[in-house]
């Protein structure tokens, strides 16, 4: 277990670098919609979202690439950066998208993608690649389950009194 003073410098590092780089995207952001490329909440959105999968990737890495080897029927490497995890998900994907269409839709259920989040996506970022997009809500999917055991993990380590 971590000391609790390096995990008050790990905590400010994690604060500090989201602000840098919430900063930065809104700066970003502002600046684009000034010259009408793109709607602002859109933008935002998108932005947002990779921030997220981005910070969560870094750690859980290691540990989604064998669940989507398992529940894509994948063969990816065990160690693969965010972005070539992106870039080889989203040409599976649209490879699904353009010869088995109704395989990406079970893969899609069996992983249990929201589809109103990613119909929404999908409508919103109408100019994306759309294998893109749901790339990414698979992969924030896998985050969420692998978040929800680890807490179920650590709510079963405590002892029955405690959970009582």
């Amino acid at each position: 277990m971590m000391k609790p003073d390096k995990l008050v410098q790990f905590l400010i590092l994690l604060v500090v670098n989201f602000l840098i780089v919430s900063g930065i995207n809104f700066l970003v952001a502002k600046a684009m919609t000034k010259n009408g490329e793109i709607s602002f909440y859109s933008l935002l959105l998108k932005s947002l979202l990779l921030a997220v999968i981005k910070r969560k990737m870094s750690d859980s890495n290691q540990q989604i690439i064998p669940l989507l080897n398992k529940e894509l029927s994948l063969e990816l490497p065990e160690k693969l950066a965010m972005n070539e995890l992106e870039q080889k998900l989203t040409t599976h994907i649209n490879h699904l998208i353009n010869t088995d269409f109704e395989k990406l839709i079970y893969y899609l259920y069996r992983i249990d993608v929201n589809e109103t989040k990613m119909k929404q996506l999908l409508q919103e970022q109408n100019g994306e690649q759309a294998a893109l997009l749901i790339a990414r809500l698979i992969i924030d999917r896998q985050l969420q389950k692998l978040q929800t055991r680890q807490q179920f993990r650590q709510s079963n380590t405590e002892s029955d009194e405690e959970r009582w």
